[in-house]
């Protein structure tokens, strides 16, 4: 899923780039697109985590409501709504409000139309791969830091990995390919010899579907 988002999400911006320039009567109004997706969003990831949490709370009651599968048992499933509901449909929210009161406070338009995109997407993103970690039993078992090493890796080390996308012969694109695999390529998307935001967006999602492996190589429980 996170693949195929990703994915999407490329030729979606990438198409864009050949379209002729806009109407500069835009930058007279405020951009709320990315708020109103953050805020149906934010709607959808909340039914989503209240719904598994009502179920739940049904395995207390019916410990074998669990159609015999591995990933729907009371262990797997107790992290989803304490992610879902806290960081996916509060932190949506959160991103969505400040975007729109930044806007209005500054009583200006926000600078690009690519880089709200790059934090509602990537944000988003990262709930995947969070999830879909516990339904596989991927958990550190900590309350509110549920989200295994593969998550917590990538937003700490994600400053230093931007960087190193534009110098593949640094020290830190080592990091990167110890993190992401040997099928990584590094080098400035965007043909600039500086960091831009293009070079960031691609980084980010050119290998989410290798993360798949990541439960399998650090031994998950069952």
């Amino acid at each position: 899923m996170a693949l195929a988002l990703g994915v999407g999400l490329v030729f979606a911006v990438g198409g864009t780039l050949e379209e002729p320039a806009p109407d500069p009567a835009r930058l007279t109004r405020y951009y709320d697109d990315p708020i109103k997706v953050g805020i149906v969003l934010a709607m959808i990831r909340g039914v989503f985590a209240m719904g598994v949490g009502l179920w739940v709370a049904a395995l207390m009651v019916w410990p074998d409501a669990t159609f015999g599968q591995a990933w729907s048992g009371y262990g797997r499933l107790r992290p989803v709504p304490t992610t879902g509901v806290i960081f996916a449909f509060g932190g949506n929210a959160l991103i969505a409000t400040s975007l729109h009161v930044m806007q209005r406070t500054c009583r200006a338009r926000l600078a690009d139309q690519l880089s709200p995109w790059v934090v509602l997407v990537g944000y988003n993103l990262f709930l995947v791969w969070a999830v879909s970690g516990y339904f596989m039993g991927v958990t550190q078992s900590k309350e509110y830091a549920e989200p295994e090493w593969y998550a917590d890796e990538m937003i700490a080390n994600a400053p230093r990995d931007a960087l190193a996308q534009t110098r593949p012969d640094s020290d830190a694109a080592e990091g990167v390919i110890a993190r992401y695999g040997e099928a990584t390529t590094l080098r400035p998307f965007s043909g600039s010899d500086r960091l831009t935001e293009m070079d960031a967006l691609v980084a980010d999602l050119q290998v989410p579907g290798q993360l798949t492996q990541a439960p399998h190589a650090q031994g998950a429980t069952p």
